[in-house]
């Protein structure tokens, strides 16, 4: 009895260890994390999910206010086919081809308005003389109830008037100050004329500018994406993950003419101010400084002695910034007390400054910090560029850092007659039929004051400013050379 008695109570006593044993087990488990498989995937998979949801809720609370549309205008007709006759076309042999053609765009647009304003791009209504706006439920607005109110070329903004015969859904409108490189967004658009189709991507970077847009926005700060934007999608919104606009889709980077994974989007905050005066006065009434400016190389950082700003490439003539005592060569560092470090920085502000009041605008020249107090004016109309300006063999040429340059005809610089392949001036930029206004802090006017500046900066091993006229743009600019 006593032998039974032991191995019961033994037989007790390891089922109570073994149990401890368990329940101590699961917990270092627990604690460990040793099995955390099956927990994983439940947490990869509700994530997924919980993205996914906030993909379709923030397309489906955007997607009714956004609307195709489409714009038709009347040109010179041309005929639909060729036949070349030696070296002329068809149409050439005609002066006046009769009769005029119909072309149409397409595009989209999002309504920002209860009242039936619809924001999209300068570039996709831009001399149409008929609009048809279709939404997303089908119904269609044309003839007299589409009115074009207002349009801004420097944004590539514009705003149409539907006369609504219901209310509209509206979007809302976010903030693109809020953005932050690697979010999600979405954009949704009409591409090829596929109504209400949704892409998603990340904001790949903000800031972007100096794009050479064929047609679209001079003044650039644009929202970088790689959610698909393809011709349509122009005017259509880019949407974060609660379903506020963060930007105007405009334009997009590709060899193909199609989607590469580069798209670019008009910050909402900038279209804030902007549409407002679209449909107050139907344009918009900007600050000017009165200067063409540039960023700064690292070449030309070094060369100038500023580690950061922009420099002031021309000071226009009876300009703002002339009255103030600013000149070609400043770099401008501050504006109204806020840092400039940007072509975007500098454009915004100035843009949004009120006209007639008086800005500060400090400045590093010749190494030294300058404050100016300017009077903003109105921006006046925009003028286009010189035409490129015609090469001829003449006397009196010189040679130096792989330029040959001849004095210009307007006799107002050196015009580059030959730029030597692999030369530091070709590796600046400097390209033949360009002109040469000043070289260092020596102004230059002729191929003698060239060959002075020659002669001062020969031993030089820093970048050399050089002031350059573009021949194909007529404007100019600063180039940083680096001697051999």
């Amino acid at each position: 009895m006593k032998i039974g008695r032991s191995f019961a109570a033994t037989g007790v006593l390891l089922l109570v260890f073994v149990t401890i044993g368990f329940l101590i087990g699961l917990t270092v488990a627990s604690n460990l994390n040793l099995a955390p498989e099956v927990k994983a995937e439940d947490q990869a998979r509700a994530s997924a999910i919980e993205l996914q949801n906030m993909f379709g809720e923030a397309a489906s609370a955007v997607m009714p206010s956004v609307v195709n549309i489409s714009a038709e205008k009347v040109i010179g007709r041309k005929l639909p086919f060729q036949f070349r006759f030696w070296d002329r076309s068809f149409d050439e042999l005609f002066e006046n081809p009769p009769g005029n053609r119909k072309i149409s765009s397409l595009g989209s647009g999002v309504i920002v308005d209860s009242k039936g304003y619809v924001l999209t791009n300068n570039h996709v209504v831009n001399g149409a003389d008929k609009f048809v706006v279709t939404l997303h439920d089908g119904t269609e607005y044309k003839g007299d109830e589409v009115k074009l109110v207002g349009t801004d070329a420097r944004t590539d903004l514009a705003v149409l008037k539907l006369e609504a015969r219901k209310r509209l859904p509206v979007a809302e409108l976010g903030s693109s100050g809020n953005v932050r490189v690697g979010d999600w967004v979405v954009a949704i658009g009409n591409p090829f004329g596929f109504e209400g189709t949704v892409t998603v991507g990340v904001v790949s970077a903000k800031g972007r500018s100096n794009l050479a847009l064929r047609e679209g926005a001079s003044q650039q700060d644009f929202l970088q994406t790689d959610a698909a934007i393809n011709p349509g999608n122009s005017g259509g919104p880019l949407l974060n993950l609660e379903g506020e606009v963060v930007g105007i889709n405009t334009a997009i980077s590709t060899g193909t003419g199609y989607s590469a994974g580069v798209g670019f989007a008009i910050p909402v905050d900038l279209a804030k101010t902007i549409y407002p005066q679209l449909i107050r006065k139907g344009k918009v009434e900007r600050g000017w400084l009165g200067v063409s400016i540039q960023s700064l190389s690292s070449d030309m950082k070094e060369a100038l002695g500023v580690d950061d700003g922009l420099i002031i490439n021309e000071v226009i003539a009876d300009g703002p910034a002339e009255k103030a005592g600013l000149r070609s060569q400043d770099v401008i560092v501050e504006f109204d007390r806020k840092p400039i470090t940007t072509v975007p920085d500098l454009q915004g502000s100035v843009a949004i400054f009120p006209v007639g009041q008086t800005a500060t605008v400090k400045v590093v020249r010749k190494g030294k910090v300058k404050s100016f107090k300017v009077k903003i004016e109105k921006m006046p109309e925009e003028i286009a560029g010189n035409r490129p300006l015609k090469i001829e063999e003449k006397e009196g040429s010189a040679t130096w850092l792989g330029l040959e340059v001849q004095n210009s005809p307007d006799g107002r610089g050196v015009m580059v007659a030959r730029v030597f392949p692999n030369s530091p001036g070709a590796d600046a930029g400097i390209s033949a039929g360009d002109v040469i206004r000043r070289v260092g802090l020596h102004d230059v006017e002729n191929v003698r004051d060239y060959e002075k500046a020659k002669k001062s900066l020969s031993e030089e091993t820093k970048p050399i400013l050089f002031w350059v006229k573009s021949h194909l743009s007529g404007r100019h600019r600063f180039v940083a050379v680096r001697p051999e």
